[in-house]
């Protein structure tokens, strides 16, 4: 692989002013992918149902993605996150003649890498549970800040049960083709890092996250979620043994857009955030 150019982008919550933002510097320079990582349509209380995210794909993000591919060659990928309903997760596989990739919980290869998108996150304080999932397949959670109740695509009713721990990220991300080439896009930043951190400075990122990056050693973990995180820690990235994590930081409620710009040669990495 000669050389790669990502933009990485996540958590802008249907922010229109940032999308704006973001096509417009992609277009304006050399990048050969361009990455969502999740929480991508809005969350206001408005906006936040399953149709008004559905509308907001339909109406401005696939005719913004299908406006800027006929200008450029830039890929996309998306995935999806926490804040986003499940139940327009078809849309997007239907509608990817638009122009971009979805790639939740499945990989696709570019330019020899391995890119493997992951939506779910560790069990949260919040009501919607489309994306949470319990995080280690063999230890009760100690949070006790959580919420076990919720609901899925607004209406249903979701429990989860320490007891009942099949369905869990651990066992998801071990079933993915994690090796020392590939690219993970994770909306949930790994355990314990600068890329988890809540402005009580408790760490709530994924454990099994930071199990498999330990034992796999991706190139690359690019992750978003945790909003206040770089503010809290002063920092955009850390290291798990080789493997370099980043994460955007985004301030979704600001009109500028926190993104990070990586370059990918011969399995050298360099990387930086920028805000515009």
């Amino acid at each position: 692989m000669e050389g790669l150019n990502i933009l990485f982008a996540s958590d802008m919550h249907g922010n229109k002013i940032q999308y704006n933002k973001l096509f417009d510097y992609a277009a304006k320079n050399s990048f050969d992918l361009l990455i969502l990582g999740g929480d991508i349509t809005p969350k206001d209380a408005v906006n936040r149902t399953p149709q008004k995210q559905e509308e907001f794909l339909e109406k401005y993000l696939f005719k913004k993605i299908l406006e800027f591919t006929k200008k450029s060659k830039i890929k996309i990928l998306i995935i999806l996150g926490n804040d986003d309903f499940r139940s327009n997760e078809e849309i997007l596989k239907k509608n990817q003649s638009k122009g971009y990739m979805y790639i939740g919980q499945k990989s696709t290869i570019f330019e020899k890498l391995s890119i493997i998108g992951y939506s779910y996150v560790p069990i949260t304080p919040f009501k919607f549970k489309d994306w949470e999932k319990h995080d280690l397949s063999n230890k009760k959670e100690d949070r006790k800040d959580i919420l076990m109740e919720g609901l899925v695509n607004a209406g249903l009713k979701k429990s989860f049960k320490l007891t009942d721990r099949k369905d869990n990220i651990e066992t998801d991300l071990n079933k993915l083709a994690i090796d020392k080439h590939a690219v993970l896009v994770s909306h949930s930043p790994p355990y314990n890092t600068n890329l988890d951190i809540l402005i009580d400075d408790r760490h709530v990122g994924s454990e099994a996250l930071r199990k498999i990056i330990v034992e796999k050693q991706p190139l690359l973990v690019l992750s978003g979620h945790i909003h206040e995180t770089v503010r809290i820690s002063g920092k955009y990235s850390d290291k798990i043994g080789k493997t370099i994590c980043l994460c955007t930081g985004n301030d979704n409620l600001s009109e500028n857009i926190a993104l990070i710009e990586i370059r990918i040669k011969r399995s050298k990495i360099s990387f930086k955030r920028l805000i515009i």
